[in-house]
This record gives C-alpha cells, structure tokens and sequence, in this order.
C-alpha cells in the first residue's frame, strides 16, 4: 500500500474519532434544532393569542326586546369559519412542536458516550485492516456505516435543515410571523375600542338623545355597542394568509425535508450493503489477492 493511501486512511480515520468525541456537532445541532422550537413556540403564541381575541368577537349577540318581544342575533357567528381555520393552524403547529422536541431527543440519543465508543473500536478494526492490507469483513463495514448513521445522520440534517432556513425560508418566516402579530394586535385594539365606547359616559348622553324620538314601546331597548365585524373578518383573514406561509414553511422543516433526507440516507444504507456484500468474498482494494 502506498503512503499516500495510508496516509489519506489515517487522516479520515482521525478525523472521524475527533468529530464523534468533540462536542462541536451535538452543540451545533442542539443549538439550532432550539431555535427553531423557539420560533415554532412563538408562532404558536401568537396563533392562539389571534384565536382567543375572534372567540370573544365571535361570542358577540345583540339582544332587543321591542314591545315584550325578545330577539338575539349572534352577529359574532360570521367569524365561526375564521376560528375554526386559526384552530386548525393551532393543531398543527402543535404537531411541529412535537416534531422540534423528538428532533432535539434524537440529537442528545446520538451524542451519548457509547455510541461514539462503538464507532471508535469499529474505526479502529476498518483502518488497522486496510493498513494491514487485510480483507475487511462485511459485518464490520455494515456495523461501521450504521454507527456513523447513528452519530452523524441527525447533526448532517440539522446542518442541511439550517441552511435550507438561512437561504430561502427566514425572510419569508419574519414577513408571515410580523404580519401575523400585527393582525392579533388589530383585532385586539378594535376590542378595546369597543369596549371604551360602551362605557363612554358621552356616548351613552348622546344615545338617550336620539331615544326620545323613538315610539314608547322602542325607548327601553338597549342596543350594545357591536364590533366591526366585517372589519375584523378582514384582519382576520390576513392573518390567516401569514398562518398559510408559516405553515408552508414549518412543513418544509419538519416534513418534507426529513422524508427527502431520510430517503437518501435509505439510498446510502442500500448502496453501502451492495458494495460490503460484493467485497465480502474478496479483499479490499489494496489487499492481498
């Protein structure tokens, strides 16, 4: 075997055992994996925040009793389809959360200190055969490349996830999770407004005016101050436009991105068994023929 094989040998075999000891891939991947709860959490906040403001406008009733006849309009229950959509958001996000917590476990699981023991020794036996010149077993190979699935797969994906994230996904992320804060805080100051004007001593001065000119049997009816609620309707609906981009984006994340990377890692762990099962009855390349 010549010295720039063992050379090349040596050097990934190294390079290997000090990135399955050294904590830089674990923290790394923990690091971000948080980041991205973080944002699910916050996204979360904000999408039940938006739900709890509509189930207040959408409980809103006008309730009249003209001439001892009682009527109630739940004026509120135009917005029922909108709280139904931000409840649906709310259950997925839910999901992706899930979805964040089972990433960060796998992340710890993988950085445990047998693991790294095993994919040393079986580092170790590959290179101490190839250095040899010796037939590698097949057994051993398999064992080796499971072991650095174990170890590295999650790490590799959280990398890849990240700069998926950076390169196409952050902007549109901050544009959707801002326009939708801004629609809840709307939404929240369009309650408050109503329930100021309810209260307002002048408003109430100004209704008694206009009651005197009302028929006897009209001038005990109370008429509540009501929301906009075409107006809510509409912020609502922009909101539900931004929950569509985080949805997207979040899917991307947590879905769509781990199905391809796992479908190329069953790719590889294919591959990895044809090529050990061909050199199985022979040597490896460089041994003893």
């Amino acid at each position: 075997m010549t010295r720039p094989r063992q050379a090349a040998i040596l050097g990934v075999t190294l390079l290997l055992l000090a990135l399955s000891w050294l904590p830089t891939t674990q923290d790394f991947a923990t690091e971000h994996t948080r980041q991205g709860l973080k944002r699910a959490l916050a996204t979360y906040a904000v999408a039940r925040s938006l739900n709890a403001v509509i189930s207040v406008a959408k409980g809103t009733e006008l309730a009249a009793e003209p001439a001892g006849v009682g009527f109630t309009f739940a004026v509120g229950e135009a917005l029922d389809p909108v709280d139904d959509v931000i409840e649906q958001f709310s259950s997925l996000m839910q999901v992706v959360l899930v979805a964040f917590g089972m990433q960060l476990l796998l992340v710890k699981l993988g950085a445990h200190w047998l693991p790294s023991l095993l994919l040393s020794l079986a580092l170790v036996g590959v290179a101490a055969a190839l250095l040899r010149g010796r037939p590698v077993s097949g057994v051993l190979l398999r064992l080796t490349a499971a072991l650095l699935i174990v170890r590295f797969a999650v790490p590799v994906y959280v990398l890849g996830t990240e700069l998926v994230y950076r390169g196409f996904l952050a902007e549109p992320y901050a544009a959707a999770q801002e326009g939708l804060g801004l629609s809840t805080r709307e939404i929240e100051r369009a309650r408050a407004g109503q329930d100021a004007a309810t209260t307002d001593p002048a408003a109430a001065d100004q209704d008694a005016g206009w009651r005197r000119w009302l028929p006897a049997p009209l001038k005990g009816v109370q008429l509540p101050q009501l929301p906009d609620i075409a107006g809510l309707k509409q912020v609502a609906d922009n909101g539900i436009e931004r929950m569509v981009d985080l949805s997207v984006i979040f899917l991307l994340q947590t879905i769509v991105l781990p199905i391809a990377f796992f479908w190329l890692l069953s790719f590889s762990w294919k591959s990895v068994l044809s090529s050990t099962g061909r050199l199985g009855g022979g040597s490896m390349p460089g041994g003893p023929r």
